[in-house]
């Protein structure tokens, strides 16, 4: 157990959804959805809990389908994008302030 939270924690630094921060992820869910579905059977079916656990099921299959289409994109639409280098403007050159001042 661990080693899955070390890698889960070290993949927090690298772009994407790597394996150990989904399966950390989907187990988060399995412990929420057994809590939800004992506090229905305790509670007897209360409608907050059912509510609650629709809704957590719904969260979950909506992370499950984006992260398969997600998968389902090229490798370039997915990788990080490099900004262009900054271009020199006019204010940043020293020497075209005061030929401006000098006009």
């Amino acid at each position: 157990m661990a080693s899955l939270m070390q890698a889960a924690f070290d993949s927090l630094f690298q772009p994407g959804l790597n394996t150990p921060m989904r399966t950390a992820m989907d187990l988060s869910f399995y412990g929420l959805f057994i809590v939800l579905l004992g506090l229905a059977i305790v509670t007897g079916g209360n409608f907050h809990v059912i509510a609650l656990l629709c809704i957590a099921l719904g969260l979950f299959f909506s992370i499950h389908w984006f992260l398969a289409e997600l998968a389902r994109l090229p490798p370039s639409a997915t990788q990080v994008q490099q900004m262009p280098p900054p271009e020199p403007t006019a204010s940043s050159d020293p020497g075209s302030a005061e030929s401006k001042k000098d006009s």
